[in-house]
């Protein structure tokens, strides 16, 4: 069995804006969203193998920094000339995260190993219907997020579903964006950075503040992924301890 990797489309720009003055704006994302039990959004990549498989990514530009949220279920290793290589040691999900210090941003992707892992979901869309006014065009969903709640519905919706990057778009409102904002900044407190500042500037997450060192950015990294809905963009401005 083939390898099969499912790449993400690029996001579009939009203006700047801070975390205390949010110009009147709209986000328009086209996400892809596969279950995982702790990561309902969208991460950079699929990447689908059967246990004892490896497999290698090409087309990384730069020097990245690589490691997986499940070691056991998933080795990884970056290499110079653009390659991450992918190692699967037992059946279930993993996150890999990537930085660049040159580019300061980082890329998360997700490896899926055996049928188990691999099977789609179809949730009832209900929920996110009623709470973010969705509406079906054409086979592609439509949903305004213009509150927590429909933040908070969205998030199951996307941990549940199956679904295709050309199958949903989100547009943020300005009060949608102040909340998922905050919400943002409840997860960095509650997991203990308390010297973190954030901050969009357009669709990217500004990281300002202090953290003490690369192994506390990768703990980071994921507290915001998992509490993202839209693709995680990161400007990354925090200053190392050490």
């Amino acid at each position: 069995m083939r390898a099969r990797t499912i790449p993400r489309p690029a996001q579009t720009r939009a203006p700047r804006t801070g975390a205390r003055r949010l110009a009147a704006w709209a986000i328009f994302m086209g996400l892809l969203a596969m279950p995982a039990p702790a990561a309902p959004l969208p991460p950079e990549r699929v990447v689908c193998l059967e246990v004892g498989q490896d497999h290698f990514i090409r087309g990384w530009r730069g020097d990245w920094i690589a490691s997986s949220d499940h070691p056991e279920r998933v080795e990884v290793r970056a290499f110079e000339h653009g390659e991450v290589h992918l190692l699967a040691r037992a059946a279930g999900k993993a996150l890999i995260v990537l930085y660049s210090a040159e580019l300061r941003n980082a890329s998360i992707f997700e490896v899926r190993i055996g049928p188990s892992a691999i099977e789609p979901a179809k949730p009832d869309p209900g929920d996110v219907r009623a709470a973010c006014g969705c509406e079906q065009r054409e086979k592609r969903w439509h949903c305004k997020v213009e509150h927590m709640r429909c933040i908070e519905a969205m998030r199951i919706f996307l941990e549940r579903s199956d679904i295709q990057a050309d199958d949903l778009r989100l547009q943020y409102d300005v009060a949608g964006l102040q909340a998922l904002l905050r919400d943002l900044e409840k997860r960095v407190r509650a997991a203990g950075f308390e010297g973190v500042e954030l901050a969009f500037e357009g669709v990217r997450l500004r990281l300002g503040g202090r953290i003490e060192d690369e192994a506390a950015f990768r703990k980071l990294l994921l507290v915001l992924y998992r509490g993202m809905v839209g693709k995680l963009l990161i400007d990354d401005r925090l200053e190392r301890k050490r």
